[in-house]
């Protein structure tokens, strides 16, 4: 019991934590033993699966360079195992538990006081009982979603950026449920669950991504629409990001793949490239519709001739702006089923 007690404690030029390979753990084996290790950037891992009492109770209370937590693969806790453990980590943006039995005294106490604004917490699907809470339980203003159980990675996604501090929602219609998944910095993603809101920030980015190769939507009735609340933002980034989040995907594989997509999206200035050069029956119909604040638009398409393909799709944008054409088509109508008819045409590099 207490072997590593405060062993690095106050070591505040500690810049890398040596290897932590043990299993089987003592009751408060690592008890504080990096408190205040302000250089520490990367924390060890943490394999073992059977904790102890206090185990990891204060090991890494204000390290305040470590920005994601290592793995928490536990499922059942024990007293004070993880109480204050990450307290007073102000850059703490990320955290994975598997945790599915909190019910041990102290648990959770202050382990995750005071941390990063609007972080990510990684739970085990099954697990139901997390709270928002400051004290016991995941911050307020962070988003919980469920482990994949298979490590994610992604090399497209879109870009969201607000001018202020905004939140992503989305909302499903007639049984439409694509895969999305959701990260702050690329590295650590989980799959968004319906029932989420995602904030991001001027100085905090939102990358979203999809795994959906017959289409993010599927018919006129059945779609997904992206909503943004908050202040207004930005929208970069490839659209088929949506359909494949590792490959560079030119097709749209469906009709109404994108319909409505962005309808009635008041916050959205600018809108996420569209690359595919066929469009296919529906599948950009209402994807603007109601953007009052839409202004700019790159759009490569240069066949267009599928029916009902752009149906209200630029309805209720701004009165003026930009819209990106392929430098070959010449075929846009100028409508709101086409390119606004005061915006100014550009063509694409």
């Amino acid at each position: 019991n207490y072997c590593y007690r405060a062993l690095f404690s106050w070591c505040t030029t500690l810049e890398k934590a040596p290897v932590l390979p043990a299993t089987t753990l003592a009751d408060y084996c690592y008890y504080g033993m990096f408190l205040n290790c302000h250089s520490l950037t990367t924390a060890p891992e943490l394999p073992a699966t059977t904790l102890t009492e206090g185990c990891y109770g204060s090991m890494f209370v204000g390290c305040t360079g470590i920005t994601a937590a290592p793995d928490l693969p536990a499922s059942k806790l024990k007293n004070s195992c993880y109480a204050s453990m990450f307290e007073g980590c102000t850059n703490l943006l990320y955290v994975k538990c598997l945790a599915t039995d909190i019910t041990a005294g102290n648990c959770i106490m202050n382990w995750l006081k005071n941390v990063g604004d609007n972080g990510t917490f990684i739970k085990a699907p099954e697990m139901t009982r997390w709270s928002y809470s400051d004290t016991y339980g995941v911050p307020y203003g962070w988003t919980m979603l469920s482990d994949t159980g298979v490590p994610i990675s992604a090399s497209k996604y879109l870009v969201f950026t607000s001018v202020g501090v905004s939140k992503l929602s989305i909302e499903h219609y007639g049984g439409n449920d694509p895969v999305i998944y959701y990260s702050t910095d690329t590295v650590h993603w989980g799959q968004w669950e319906n029932s989420s809101q995602v904030g991001f920030t001027s100085w905090k980015t939102l990358y979203i991504c999809g795994d959906n190769p017959d289409g993010f939507s599927s018919s006129s009735s059945a779609y997904s629409v992206f909503t943004v609340s908050g202040d207004q933002c930005n929208v970069s980034g490839d659209i088929m990001s949506l359909i494949d989040k590792d490959n560079d995907v030119t097709t749209i594989p469906g009709s109404y793949c994108f319909a409505s997509l962005f309808q009635d999206c008041t916050r959205l200035l600018t809108a996420p490239d569209l690359p595919a050069a066929t469009l296919t029956e529906g599948c950009y119909s209402n994807m603007f519709n109601g953007c009052s604040a839409l202004n700019t638009v790159k759009c490569l398409a240069t066949d267009i001739s599928a029916s009902n393909c752009l149906d209200s799709w630029m309805a209720g944008v701004a009165s003026g702006g930009t819209f990106y054409k392929a430098a070959t088509m010449n075929d846009w109508p100028r409508s709101t089923d086409g390119i606004p008819t005061n915006w100014t045409v550009v063509d694409a590099e």
